[in-house]
């Protein structure tokens, strides 16, 4: 065996090793705490994230945090607790924070670690899956799947680290699609803030016919849009890499 061969074999061998110390850490955090256990009893939940004092907005991020990255679990549950703790506002707040720091972590795995560390974590099907959607418009997919409620968020921030998505324009596309649907759930998810009746029915066709041709723009002008994401990317890219002057 030569020195290159067992230097790649040392270098997987400590890339794994602290893939697995991460996964294990926030795992045994997560169940070591017994949140695993709660987080079906919203009242059970907000008494033990409660117990923790001056301490419990940090233990409410965390689980949101581990949520997004390794336990892909719906934070409906988690988002009702934070507003029963800390008011609407503060919990989507705090919501958002958990999520972005998880975003932020899943796009970093993908990134240091490589595919065969997202085909462990995700699964090698759903990772090639979406792998070949991405193909040649990977910019501009990725900021729509992250802004429509219909995809698996936290999958697609793995898929996003393993395309050559700068991270700049990764925190970009987080921070404008990732805080509003929180937001919304947080103020909105148990109100009937636009009802199904009376005058709520025009503004659901209203909010229908701006969806449906903001779709017909997207996909007429598909290039374009593409273009100018991918243009974004790179300028994000040559901002991280260009030196300041010399003074």
């Amino acid at each position: 065996m030569n020195i290159e061969k067992k230097r790649r074999i040392i270098r997987s061998l400590i890339t794994f090793g602290a893939l697995l110390l991460l996964i294990g850490g926030l795992l045994g955090l997560y169940y070591g705490l017994g949140f695993n256990k709660l987080i079906e009893d919203p009242e059970e939940l907000r008494a033990e994230i409660d117990s923790y004092g001056n301490n419990s907005r940090l233990i409410y991020i965390l689980i949101q945090l581990i949520q997004t990255t390794i336990l892909p679990i719906s934070n409906v549950a988690t988002i009702i607790v934070g507003r029963v703790l800390y008011g609407k506002f503060e919990a989507a707040l705090l919501t958002s924070i958990g999520v972005l720091i998880g975003s932020i972590i899943s796009f970093g795995i993908a990134k240091f670690f490589g595919k065969k560390a997202i085909y462990w974590i995700v699964g090698r099907e759903q990772t090639n899956k979406y792998l070949n959607l991405l193909k040649g418009k990977a910019n501009l997919v990725i900021f729509i799947m992250l802004l429509l409620p219909f995809f698996p968020d936290d999958i697609i921030c793995f898929v996003a680290g393993l395309t050559p998505m700068s991270w700049l324009f990764f925190l970009f596309t987080i921070l404008m699609t990732r805080p509003l649907p929180i937001f919304l759930d947080s103020y909105f998810i148990d109100t009937e803030f636009i009802p199904f009746s009376g005058w709520g029915l025009a503004v659901w066709a209203g909010i229908l016919i701006i969806f449906a041709v903001s779709a017909f723009i997207i996909k007429k002008r598909w290039a374009y849009v593409n273009s100018f994401l991918d243009r974004m990317n790179d300028f994000f890219e040559r901002s991280k890499t260009t030196k300041p002057p010399k003074v």
